[in-house]
Protein backbone atom coordinates (compact mmCIF):
# COMPACT_ATOMS: atom_id res chain seq x y z
CA UNK A 1 0.00 0.00 0.00
CA UNK A 2 1.07 3.29 -0.53
CA UNK A 3 1.14 5.59 2.47
CA UNK A 4 -0.28 9.16 1.04
CA UNK A 5 0.87 12.11 0.31
CA UNK A 6 1.83 14.16 4.08
CA UNK A 7 2.40 17.85 3.98
CA UNK A 8 6.01 18.70 6.05
CA UNK A 9 4.18 21.46 8.09
CA UNK A 10 2.51 19.40 9.84
CA UNK A 11 5.20 16.97 11.06
CA UNK A 12 7.67 19.82 12.40
CA UNK A 13 6.21 20.58 15.94
CA UNK A 14 7.40 18.52 19.21
CA UNK A 15 3.32 19.52 20.61
CA UNK A 16 1.68 17.65 17.77
CA UNK A 17 3.86 15.07 17.29
CA UNK A 18 3.07 14.22 20.97
CA UNK A 19 -0.23 14.83 21.06
CA UNK A 20 -0.19 12.19 17.70
CA UNK A 21 1.38 9.61 20.08
CA UNK A 22 -0.72 10.18 22.86
CA UNK A 23 -3.57 9.67 20.38
CA UNK A 24 -2.88 6.05 19.47
CA UNK A 25 -3.13 7.17 15.62
CA UNK A 26 -6.75 8.95 15.58
CA UNK A 27 -5.49 12.39 15.47
CA UNK A 28 -3.25 11.51 12.75
CA UNK A 29 -6.72 9.78 10.91
CA UNK A 30 -8.28 13.18 12.04
CA UNK A 31 -6.01 15.01 10.51
CA UNK A 32 -5.46 13.73 7.15
CA UNK A 33 -9.40 13.02 7.07
CA UNK A 34 -9.52 9.21 7.28
CA UNK A 35 -12.48 7.48 8.89
CA UNK A 36 -10.41 5.37 10.72
CA UNK A 37 -6.41 4.74 12.22
CA UNK A 38 -4.92 4.10 8.59
CA UNK A 39 -2.53 1.30 8.26
CA UNK A 40 0.24 3.71 8.37
CA UNK A 41 0.21 5.62 10.96
CA UNK A 42 3.02 4.43 12.72
CA UNK A 43 5.05 5.27 9.92
CA UNK A 44 3.57 8.79 9.93
CA UNK A 45 4.60 8.84 14.18
CA UNK A 46 7.75 8.02 13.10
CA UNK A 47 8.48 10.70 10.64
CA UNK A 48 6.90 12.31 13.43
CA UNK A 49 9.55 11.86 15.26
CA UNK A 50 12.58 11.91 12.69
CA UNK A 51 11.05 15.38 11.67
CA UNK A 52 11.47 16.75 15.36
CA UNK A 53 15.23 15.42 15.58
CA UNK A 54 16.15 17.02 12.28
CA UNK A 55 14.66 20.48 13.37
CA UNK A 56 16.40 20.23 16.90
CA UNK A 57 19.46 19.57 15.19
CA UNK A 58 19.34 22.61 13.36
CA UNK A 59 18.94 24.46 16.29
CA UNK A 60 20.83 22.72 18.32
CA UNK A 61 24.51 25.22 19.02
CA UNK A 62 27.90 24.03 17.13
CA UNK A 63 30.60 25.24 19.47
CA UNK A 64 29.76 25.70 23.34
CA UNK A 65 30.95 28.94 24.48
CA UNK A 66 32.70 29.65 27.94
CA UNK A 67 31.03 32.16 29.93
CA UNK A 68 32.03 34.61 32.55
CA UNK A 69 32.17 32.54 35.79
CA UNK A 70 31.85 29.31 34.12
CA UNK A 71 34.95 28.24 34.94
CA UNK A 72 35.28 25.91 37.71
CA UNK A 73 37.58 27.61 39.87
CA UNK A 74 36.73 31.11 39.82
CA UNK A 75 39.00 32.47 42.10
CA UNK A 76 41.99 31.35 39.30
CA UNK A 77 39.84 33.10 36.34
CA UNK A 78 40.91 36.14 33.93
CA UNK A 79 38.45 37.69 33.31
CA UNK A 80 40.83 41.31 31.91
CA UNK A 81 41.14 41.36 28.27
CA UNK A 82 43.82 43.53 28.80
CA UNK A 83 45.83 40.46 30.89
CA UNK A 84 44.86 37.87 28.24
CA UNK A 85 46.97 39.29 25.68
CA UNK A 86 49.41 39.75 28.01
CA UNK A 87 49.55 36.09 28.14
CA UNK A 88 49.25 35.67 24.01
CA UNK A 89 51.80 38.32 23.67
CA UNK A 90 53.95 37.30 26.08
CA UNK A 91 53.47 33.35 24.97
CA UNK A 92 56.05 31.36 22.53
CA UNK A 93 54.02 28.91 21.19
CA UNK A 94 50.63 28.49 19.95
CA UNK A 95 48.90 24.75 20.52
CA UNK A 96 46.05 24.06 17.48
CA UNK A 97 43.82 21.39 18.21
CA UNK A 98 41.81 20.60 15.18
CA UNK A 99 39.10 17.74 15.00
CA UNK A 100 37.79 15.72 12.01
CA UNK A 101 35.51 12.70 11.97
CA UNK A 102 35.96 11.94 15.88
CA UNK A 103 39.75 12.21 15.76
CA UNK A 104 41.33 15.30 17.49
CA UNK A 105 44.95 16.04 16.15
CA UNK A 106 47.14 18.93 18.43
CA UNK A 107 49.87 20.79 16.63
CA UNK A 108 52.23 23.51 17.88
CA UNK A 109 52.52 26.68 15.79
CA UNK A 110 54.63 29.72 15.77
CA UNK A 111 52.09 32.63 15.55
CA UNK A 112 51.22 36.39 15.39
CA UNK A 113 48.58 38.38 17.33
CA UNK A 114 47.18 41.82 16.26
CA UNK A 115 44.79 42.05 19.02
CA UNK A 116 42.05 40.33 17.29
CA UNK A 117 43.16 37.49 15.33
CA UNK A 118 46.06 34.89 15.68
CA UNK A 119 47.81 34.02 12.73
CA UNK A 120 50.27 31.19 11.28
CA UNK A 121 51.59 29.85 8.02
CA UNK A 122 52.47 26.35 6.90
CA UNK A 123 53.47 24.76 3.69
CA UNK A 124 51.83 23.98 0.65
CA UNK A 125 50.45 21.12 1.51
CA UNK A 126 50.29 18.97 4.89
CA UNK A 127 48.08 17.49 7.92
CA UNK A 128 47.09 20.65 8.97
CA UNK A 129 45.67 21.96 5.89
CA UNK A 130 43.59 18.54 5.45
CA UNK A 131 42.07 19.49 8.86
CA UNK A 132 41.35 22.73 7.66
CA UNK A 133 39.48 21.78 4.72
CA UNK A 134 37.34 19.35 7.00
CA UNK A 135 36.28 21.47 9.72
CA UNK A 136 38.16 25.16 9.73
CA UNK A 137 36.53 25.22 13.52
CA UNK A 138 39.40 25.30 15.79
CA UNK A 139 40.72 25.54 19.65
CA UNK A 140 43.98 27.01 20.81
CA UNK A 141 45.93 27.29 23.95
CA UNK A 142 48.59 29.58 24.96
CA UNK A 143 50.99 29.57 28.47
CA UNK A 144 53.47 31.70 30.27
CA UNK A 145 54.99 31.93 33.61
CA UNK A 146 55.13 27.99 33.94
CA UNK A 147 57.48 26.75 36.99
CA UNK A 148 57.50 23.85 39.11
CA UNK A 149 56.52 23.89 42.21
CA UNK A 150 57.94 21.46 44.51
CA UNK A 151 56.90 20.61 48.20
CA UNK A 152 59.72 19.17 50.61
CA UNK A 153 57.49 16.63 52.28
CA UNK A 154 54.09 16.28 50.61
CA UNK A 155 54.34 14.56 46.90
CA UNK A 156 50.65 15.79 46.43
CA UNK A 157 51.75 19.13 47.34
CA UNK A 158 53.74 19.46 43.99
CA UNK A 159 52.17 21.46 41.32
CA UNK A 160 52.44 24.20 38.76
CA UNK A 161 52.23 28.01 38.87
CA UNK A 162 51.10 29.42 35.27
CA UNK A 163 48.85 31.72 33.88
CA UNK A 164 46.84 30.17 30.12
CA UNK A 165 44.61 30.89 27.67
CA UNK A 166 41.87 28.83 25.81
CA UNK A 167 40.25 29.94 22.94
CA UNK A 168 38.09 28.92 19.89
CA UNK A 169 37.90 30.25 16.17
CA UNK A 170 37.77 29.43 12.81
CA UNK A 171 40.33 29.55 10.28
CA UNK A 172 40.30 31.21 6.71
CA UNK A 173 43.49 31.54 4.64
CA UNK A 174 45.02 34.54 3.53
CA UNK A 175 45.50 34.61 -0.59
CA UNK A 176 46.45 38.02 -1.62
CA UNK A 177 50.09 38.86 -1.85
CA UNK A 178 49.15 42.28 0.80
CA UNK A 179 47.15 39.33 2.99
CA UNK A 180 50.10 37.29 3.40
CA UNK A 181 53.19 39.76 4.00
CA UNK A 182 50.45 41.09 6.78
CA UNK A 183 50.38 37.67 8.10
CA UNK A 184 53.95 36.62 7.93
CA UNK A 185 55.11 40.17 8.90
CA UNK A 186 52.68 40.12 12.10
CA UNK A 187 54.32 36.19 12.99
CA UNK A 188 57.95 38.22 12.66
CA UNK A 189 57.14 40.94 14.75
CA UNK A 190 55.77 38.58 17.90
CA UNK A 191 59.48 36.95 18.07
CA UNK A 192 61.56 39.94 16.64
CA UNK A 193 59.86 43.13 17.65
CA UNK A 194 60.06 44.37 13.91
CA UNK A 195 58.62 44.23 10.70
CA UNK A 196 60.76 42.65 7.56
CA UNK A 197 60.82 43.54 4.33
CA UNK A 198 59.52 40.21 2.47
CA UNK A 199 60.25 38.86 -1.27
CA UNK A 200 57.52 37.82 -3.40
CA UNK A 201 59.59 34.03 -3.01
CA UNK A 202 59.46 34.56 0.78
CA UNK A 203 55.46 35.37 0.46
CA UNK A 204 55.18 33.14 -2.70
CA UNK A 205 56.44 29.81 -1.23
CA UNK A 206 54.25 29.45 1.95
CA UNK A 207 50.21 29.65 3.02
CA UNK A 208 49.04 31.92 5.63
CA UNK A 209 46.05 31.65 7.69
CA UNK A 210 44.22 33.28 9.95
CA UNK A 211 42.52 32.34 12.85
CA UNK A 212 39.78 34.30 14.06
CA UNK A 213 38.63 34.32 17.67
CA UNK A 214 35.08 33.56 18.35
CA UNK A 215 35.96 33.26 22.20
CA UNK A 216 38.79 33.17 24.66
CA UNK A 217 39.61 32.41 28.66
CA UNK A 218 42.31 32.62 30.94
CA UNK A 219 43.13 31.13 34.04
CA UNK A 220 46.08 32.28 36.64
CA UNK A 221 47.52 29.05 39.01
CA UNK A 222 50.03 31.13 41.74
CA UNK A 223 51.45 28.53 44.08
CA UNK A 224 54.61 29.11 46.26
CA UNK A 225 56.86 26.43 47.01
CA UNK A 226 56.85 24.83 51.10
Amino acid sequence: MIAPAIPLGNLTTRSSYQADRRAGGHRIARRFGWRRPHPCARVVQSMCRLAVVAVGAQRAPSVRRRAKGDMRRTDREIISRADIDAIIRDSEVCRLAFAVADEPYLVPVSFGYDGNSLYFHTAKTGRKIDCIAANNRVCFELERNVRLVKHAQKPCKWSFSFESVIGFGTVHELRSHEQKTKGLNCIMEHYSGREWELTGADVGNTRVWEIMITSVSGKRSEHKEA
